[in-house]
C-alpha cells in the first residue's frame, strides 16, 4: 500500500504530535472525518474511537445538538473562550441535579487556575460556600 501524503507538508515532515505518538501501529493515523463514536483516516479506514477526544467529545464527535450550540455561541453570542459562566450554567446545573441528585457541582479549571482559584460566596445563597473550582477574578 502506498503511504498517504504528509498532511502537514514539508515543514511538518517527521513531526509527531502527542496524540499521534500514542497511537498503536507502525505509523500515525491522520484524521479525515469523525462522527459519533467513529473516525475515518485519510486512507479510508474506519475505527471505533474509544478515547472520544480524551473527553472533548464524550457525547461523540460532532453530535448535532452540540455542533449547533457551538456554532450559535461563536456566530451569534461570542465569548466562547471567556471562561465565564453563561445563561446556560444555571439550567445545566439544575439538569445535573435532577439527573444525579447532587445539589452542588465542581468543574475543572484550566491548569493556570489550579492554585489561584478561591472560594467565594454564591450569589444565590451568600451564606453557603460554593463548590471548589468556582470562578474568581484571581484566575
Amino acid at each position: 500500500m502506498e503511504r498517504p501524503p504528509n498532511p502537514v507538508g514539508k515543514a511538518g515532515a517527521g513531526h509527531a504530535t502527542k496524540g499521534t505518538r500514542k497511537t498503536a501501529g507502525a505509523f500515525p493515523r491522520c484524521l479525515d472525518l469523525a462522527r459519533g463514536a467513529r473516525i475515518t483516516d485519510i486512507a479510508g479506514h474506519e475505527y471505533v474511537d474509544f478515547c472520544l477526544g480524551d473527553t472533548g467529545a464524550m457525547a461523540g464527535h460532532s453530535p448535532a445538538p452540540v455542533a449547533e450550540a457551538v456554532a450559535r455561541r461563536y456566530a451569534e453570542l461570542g465569548g466562547a473562550t471567556a471562561m465565564l459562566p453563561t445563561e446556560d450554567a444555571e439550567r445545566a446545573g439544575a439538569e445535573r441535579t435532577r439527573r444525579f441528585g447532587l445539589a452542588r457541582w465542581s468543574f475543572s479549571q484550566p491548569a493556570r487556575c489550579s492554585s489561584t482559584t478561591r472560594r467565594t460566596p454564591s450569589p444565590q445563597d451568600p451564606a453557603a460556600a460554593p463548590p471548589p473550582g468556582t470562578w474568581s477574578p484571581t484566575c
